[in-house]
């Protein structure tokens, strides 16, 4: 299953059988042009679209998808510390997890450890495993493009002050307890609330 990010807006890319475990009115995937017009209303902040397309073909139609865009990948980590609390930044008046693009010939876990430092100042991180993807589209100047986004789950062991990256607009970083990000949950982009419900609920 795939799911796709755009503004207000998501797009689900599954099978029958995933479609009826996540409860989304679901239509069979026919056609480009169902993708257009998905594009077309997501394109408008104020309003929330969401599709879900079960096909047979989950991979081929997500490529599909993918083929119309040029493709941008990061890498990100969901940062826990010895006292259970978790690493969120506040940046452009959303609260977000660090996270950017991985560099040329650099591997998506060196990213997400050099993005995390940066960002938030945090050291001593380690990796445990991969989480999840993420999807998201939006504009890069005038052209849409979509982003791939490597999800980690981490380690960090030191007690150290967090520094936010003040120069990628980060004000703040700070540790938070698990029922003191739920509240926060509707400044967050889609992407992250997804990360934060999946992790939460895979561990319950």
């Amino acid at each position: 299953m795939y799911k796709v990010f755009f503004n207000n807006s998501f797009l689900v890319i599954a099978n029958k059988n995933e479609a009826d475990k996540i409860k989304l009115q679901a239509i069979p995937f026919e056609n480009e042009k169902q993708f257009i017009d998905w594009l077309a209303t997501a394109q408008n902040n104020n309003t929330s679209e969401t599709k879900c397309f079960t096909t047979e073909d989950v991979e081929g139609t997500f490529k599909l998808f993918a083929s119309k865009f040029r493709i941008i990948e990061a890498a990100g980590g969901l940062v826990e510390n010895a006292d259970k609390n978790f690493l969120m930044i506040f940046r452009r008046g959303k609260w977000d997890m660090a996270k950017g693009k991985i560099d040329k010939g650099e591997t998506p876990e060196k990213a997400a450890i050099r993005e995390v430092e940066e960002e938030t100042g945090a050291k001593k991180l380690s990796i445990n495993r991969f989480f999840q993807h993420t999807y998201h589209l939006y504009f890069l100047k005038e052209e849409l493009v979509l982003k791939k986004t490597h999800w980690y789950l981490m380690q960090c062991k030191s007690n150290k002050n967090l520094q936010p990256q003040t120069s990628e607009d980060i004000e703040r970083a700070l540790w938070l307890p698990y029922n003191e990000i739920i509240p926060l949950k509707p400044l967050m982009h889609g992407s992250i609330r997804d990360i934060i419900e999946n992790y939460f609920e895979n561990k319950e």
